[in-house]
Parts: structure tokens; sequence; C-alpha cells
């Protein structure tokens, strides 16, 4: 049996045991016995799985921390203490190294997003848009766009014609999922855009414009 089995068919018991590092499996303590594969076989667990998960939204270890949030940040699983860690995750990042701060703030943002919550301050949000991580200043411009829907167009506009690459995959994807047509001529100048990742974006939004509605 595989790790990936042996994970499958383990108890939450067994998990959290593997969680805290306890009893690995032999020839498992490497990568392919990771974190992510644990949360992920824990939240698959029911309200067990989920109810230990809960207890780690704040752990010491911020991998764990990170992950754990990560998981409950979904409408299934949302709840005011978890919407509190990611403010505070966005506010006061639990780290003063910068790609760990940047890593919660994106994690904050993108949770609230796909819990359909926006509390955060517009003007906190909106000074990352020219961040020097360009993933944060992505992730800043789709909270944005969702947390005033009402300027999505302009928002996702100037995403588009940003010179983060990043930034116009995002807005292309944005753009495709949230079938915004006036966007759509915008896309299309992006379908032979120089960066692979935005170009690859923009065909799968222009897909996702043209399919019909049900």
């Amino acid at each position: 049996m595989d790790v990936n089995e042996k994970i499958e068919s383990a108890t939450v018991h067994q998990l959290i045991r593997w969680w805290n590092g306890d009893d690995v499996p032999e020839g498992s303590q490497d990568s392919s016995l990771s974190l992510y594969k644990l949360v992920t076989a824990l939240g698959r667990k029911g309200n067990e799985g989920i109810a230990f998960l809960r207890t780690q939204i704040e752990a010491e270890d911020l991998h764990k921390r990170y992950l754990a949030l990560s998981r409950l940040a979904q409408p299934e699983t949302v709840d005011e203490r978890v919407i509190q860690c990611l403010v505070e995750a966005f506010c006061f990042p639990p780290s003063l190294d910068v790609k760990i701060a940047s890593g919660f703030k994106i994690l904050a943002l993108d949770g609230l997003v796909r819990i359909g919550h926006y509390p955060l301050h517009r003007g906190e949000v909106e000074t990352l848009l020219e961040d020097n991580d360009p993933w944060l200043a992505a992730a800043a411009m789709v909270y944005l766009s969702h947390a005033f829907e009402p300027e999505a167009v302009a928002i996702l506009k100037a995403g588009l014609e940003s010179d983060n690459q990043i930034m116009r995959g995002h807005a292309c994807a944005e753009v495709g999922s949230r079938r915004i047509l006036p966007l759509k001529g915008r896309v299309i100048g992006l379908l032979n855009d120089a960066d692979d990742y935005v170009a690859r974006a923009a065909q799968i939004a222009c897909d996702l414009l043209d399919y019909p509605l049900p």
C-alpha cells in the first residue's frame, strides 16, 4: 500500500497522529506524506476531521496554520472564528518575513473572496495593487473586483492593462469565469501576450465567454 492509499484509508485518529509527527509510516517521512495531503484527507473525514482542523488555525507551526485556515475558508466550513483569523492574517501577518507575510495576506484575500465576505478596509487593499509581490497585487485586484462589484469592470480593465503579468492573467480568469462581456475585446487582445500564463488565461477566458449559457 503506497502513501496515498494509507492516507485515504486512515482513520481520523491516525491522520492526526501523522499530522503531529507521531508514528509516521516507515518510508513516509519525506514530502510524499506532506501536510497538504493530510489536511486534504482530514477535510474529507466529515465533522471529526473538520473539528480537528479548527484547532489548528492558530497553531504555532505557521505551515500547519496556513493549511488549516485555507481548508476552512470555504462556504461550507467557515464560521466567525475563521473569518476573524482571515482578517488577522491580512492585518497582522504572523511573521516579519516578507514572503510569509505576503503568503498569509494572499490566503486572507483569496479566502474572503471564496466565502463572499468583504470586511477589509478598501484603502488597505488598494495599497497592495502596486506591491512588489505580483501575486499579492493580483489577489488584491481580485478581492476589490468582488468587494466593489459595481466597479468590477473598471478594476479588471486596469488589471488587464497592468504591467504585472500575474495581474493580467488573474484578470482574464475573472472576466471569463464571471462572463464579463464588456471586457471580452480586452481579453482577446491578450491572446498573444508575451507571457505564457497570460496567453493561456486569455484563451480559457475567451472559451468561457463564447460558451453558451444553459
